[in-house]
């Protein structure tokens, strides 16, 4: 018994962080590289809720502004990442970050071809390996499980 719930809690918690790391991600896929000139990059302090009476944790997110070409017309994006909520650990990470972005005289964003208004300066989509070791683990129970019932099955016959 304990095998069969411990193969539903680890394949269905592995399926949600999967389902909300491709939820927080969501946009459109048909991205290509525009040229885009910086107009404003800083970072600015993020704080993460913790528990009550604990110290409360600290991250930077960068805040960007960039304009680019797509079609004819110019665009303004300020999306970063594909998630929206994507920070960095550090603030010294953030300024590295930033600072990368603003020693070239272009930055490459990348543009949807089918809605131009959407642009992104990292393209890469955040990976959900995390939520896959999960489903391996639930499925090791399930397999366990399912030995178990089997061999129960034999020594009735």
């Amino acid at each position: 018994m304990w095998r069969w719930m411990g193969c539903c809690f680890f394949v269905g918690a592995g399926l949600l962080y999967v389902m909300d790391t491709q939820r927080r991600s969501a946009g459109p896929t048909d991205l290509q590289p525009v040229a885009a000139v910086l107009e404003q990059g800083r970072c600015e302090p993020v704080e993460r809720a913790t528990s009550p009476g604990k110290t409360p944790l600290y991250y930077a997110k960068p805040v960007l502004s960039y304009r680019y070409e797509a079609g004819g017309r110019t665009y303004h994006g300020q999306r970063y990442a594909r998630r929206a909520d994507a920070t960095f650990s550090t603030s010294a990470e953030c300024e590295a970050y930033v600072a990368s972005l603003a020693a070239g005289p272009s930055v490459t964003a990348w543009v949807s071809a089918s809605e131009p208004a959407y642009s992104v300066l990292e393209p890469a989509q955040p990976k959900a390996g995390f939520g896959y070791v999960f489903i391996l683990i639930g499925s090791l129970f399930g397999l366990a499980a399912a030995w178990s019932q089997i061999k129960k099955w034999r020594s009735a016959v």
